[in-house]
């Protein structure tokens, strides 16, 4: 059935953390590699999953910081480029994506209305950059 103790723990949580990071599998998808495939029970599973995702959320703060500023660099580009060819408005569109980029952007407000008409209650919905 299962391959249990063919992995040291250390391998094991290496691969988990490969699977989710270099592979992209889904969190189900490592689970049922482990249960299926290793023959883990549920809660051993859960608990490698879980010893590997402070590795996977080191590794994920990281990859994001250097996809950052790559992605900014390239908008940088493309913006110089719109420049010298006078496309004013789409150098303001990729203005405004840098700014999404690098964060700064006022949180946007909603007003839920119909028809013009305040609904009772009516929510106004902030949406924010998570941090």
């Amino acid at each position: 059935m299962g391959q249990k103790g063919k992995y040291r723990k250390e391998e094991l949580i290496n691969a988990i953390v490969d699977m989710r990071l270099t592979k992209s599998m889904s969190m189900k998808n490592v689970l049922e590699f482990l249960m299926n495939d290793l023959g883990y029970g549920q809660a051993m599973a859960y608990n490698y999953i879980r010893m590997a995702q402070d590795i996977i959320s080191e590794n994920y703060k990281e990859t994001n910081r250097v996809a950052t500023q790559e992605s900014a660099g390239q908008i940088e580009e493309m913006m110089q480029y719109s420049m010298n060819n006078k496309n004013f408005k789409l150098w303001f569109e990729l203005r405004k994506e840098l700014n999404k980029v690098n964060g700064v952007y006022a949180a946007q407000k909603m007003d839920i209305t119909t028809g013009g008409d305040k609904l009772p209650g009516a929510t106004i919905i902030y949406i924010e950059k998570p941090e």
